[in-house]
């Protein structure tokens, strides 16, 4: 992004976590994603003791440093010594568990939202079209056609299912709230929500967000946004950006789905400064 290729910043993936050990960090912003804290079939404490001495060990050998403060450092070329930012994907709900202890460490954090998985039961015209887009998404059961009524039908498909979010994205753009509520009533028997619930809902992030956390953008159905069309492109970035803005703060952040560098070039760079971002993320340094 604009003001950032020629920084020196430092993005520590899980896969190559020894930066976090390497000799010259002290001139370099690192960043620390997490996804999951709560081991699955293991007591919670446990996993929050081992959170602990994890936040021990960095404030000891960092400095705790916010994402937004961090990047106006850059920009101003006045990084801290051994400077560090810690954030999380997807923000699944173990972050409630949590989230204490970030703030007993005085560290803190950054939470990339999806906005299609985010109280994914929720009905309003505000949000829908987020929840509905993230639906098709991830549809993975036999091919089923959707009579939508005077807007004609839809059919769901593993092949046709990048095809069916463009056509959705550009019916909301050009048809009234009617559209979509003829397909969300369409797809409601399999929107509803089955099984426990993975992510943090809007109240529960307001409340995070209340307490400190800093919110950015992690797309709207954690697409592959270098393979997507220019209009689901617009889409996963614009859409995210405005509910999350809307319904918690300004969000100038934005974390690539996969994170890797064969999702991001200079097309998806373009599109997020068109956005309103000002950094996007990567899993990946590029040195």
């Amino acid at each position: 992004m604009a003001n950032l290729k020629s920084s020196l910043l430092r993005v520590s993936a899980a896969s190559k976590i020894p930066r976090l050990f390497s000799p010259g960090r002290e001139n370099a912003l690192t960043t620390l994603l997490y996804h999951r804290f709560i081991v699955p079939d293991e007591p919670i404490e446990a996993s929050r003791t081992r959170l602990k001495y994890q936040l021990e060990w960095i404030k000891e050998n960092y400095t705790p440093i916010g994402t937004d403060r961090a990047l106006s450092n850059i920009n101003t070329g006045q990084l801290t010594r051994t400077p560090i930012s810690v954030t999380a994907d997807d923000a699944l709900i173990d972050l409630l568990d949590v989230y204490d202890i970030f703030q007993d460490f005085e560290i803190p954090l950054t939470v990339f939202i999806c906005t299609g998985w985010v109280d994914n039961t929720e009905h309003s015209h505000f949000s829908s079209m987020s929840r509905i887009v993230d639906f098709v998404r991830w549809y993975n059961k036999a091919n089923k056609s959707y009579d939508l009524g005077k807007y004609g039908s839809i059919e769901l498909n593993k092949q046709s299912l990048d095809r069916s979010i463009d056509w959705l994205i550009q019916m909301h753009g050009k048809e009234d709230n009617q559209f979509i509520e003829t397909v969300w009533d369409a797809f409601r028997p399999d929107l509803d929500q089955s099984g426990k619930r993975m992510i943090c809902n809007w109240n529960e992030l307001t409340d995070l967000k209340n307490s400190g956390v800093l919110m950015g953008s992690h797309s709207v159905s954690h697409n592959n946004l270098a393979k997507s069309s220019d209009i689901r492109l617009e889409f996963e970035l614009e859409e995210a950006r405005r509910l999350i803005s809307s319904k918690l703060s300004e969000c100038r952040l934005f974390a690539y789905p996969f994170g890797t560098s064969d999702v991001m070039n200079q097309r998806t760079s373009r599109a997020l400064k068109l956005a309103g971002y000002e950094c996007g993320f990567s899993t990946e340094a590029n040195f």
